[in-house]
């Protein structure tokens, strides 16, 4: 449980069987500086399976996880834009579910991304609902590929009643990039989206 408040915090890792909750009034700002994301974790990047920074919340194969409550997740992409620069532009996902299964992401907000904002990838059985989701930080700076939900080789997903401000895609439905795509031949299928709203993207 994360009280009323301002929190400084790095990379958070779920695991099986753990509910964050956000107070009312909680607000989680993540650090903007790469080196907090290490070492390395495995990943899937625009497709990619792959290792790199990791999410800034993150879960790896875990059954019922959830992030619940009306706190505020956020994170300053101007330092991220700027690390980015020089390099191969492998910027993390905000939130990402990597092989995950039963899954509840309900009530909060998050403000800024350093890239894609929530990343299903390979998970089933998710519900997510009541999400304010803006790619744009407080500072008005929103930063590119910065799309609101990536639905990606997974099944069994509902999300409704969320909105977005993004600076690329809101809602996305994937099944995988190029070679590694067909390689894996995973659908995503029995995906509801429904009563969502998109003010940008």
């Amino acid at each position: 449980v994360v009280p009323s408040g301002e929190w400084e915090t790095g990379k958070i890792h779920l695991r099986s069987g753990v509910e964050l909750h956000l107070e009312d009034g909680a607000i989680l700002n993540f650090s903007d500086c790469p080196d907090d994301y290490l070492p390395n974790v495995q990943t899937c990047w625009q497709g990619e399976e792959t290792e790199g920074l990791s999410p800034l919340v993150y879960a790896l194969g875990c059954t019922n996880v959830a992030i619940t409550g009306r706190g505020v997740l956020k994170t300053k992409n101007a330092g991220w834009g700027r690390w980015a620069e020089n390099r191969t532009n492998r910027r993390p996902q905000f939130i990402q579910l990597y092989r995950c299964r039963n899954a509840l992401l309900a009530d909060f907000s998050i403000v800024g991304t350093p890239f894609w904002t929530l990343h299903l990838y390979r998970t089933a059985d998710v519900v997510v609902t009541n999400l304010t989701i803006s790619a744009f930080d407080d500072t008005g700076l929103a930063l590119k590929n910065s799309d609101g939900i990536d639905i990606e080789c997974s099944r069994h997903v509902r999300v409704s009643g969320c909105s977005f401000r993004q600076n690329d895609d809101a809602i996305v439905v994937k099944s995988g990039r190029d070679d590694d795509g067909v390689r894996r031949g995973i659908p995503t299928e029995d995906v509801l989206i429904e009563k969502c709203s998109v003010q940008a993207g």
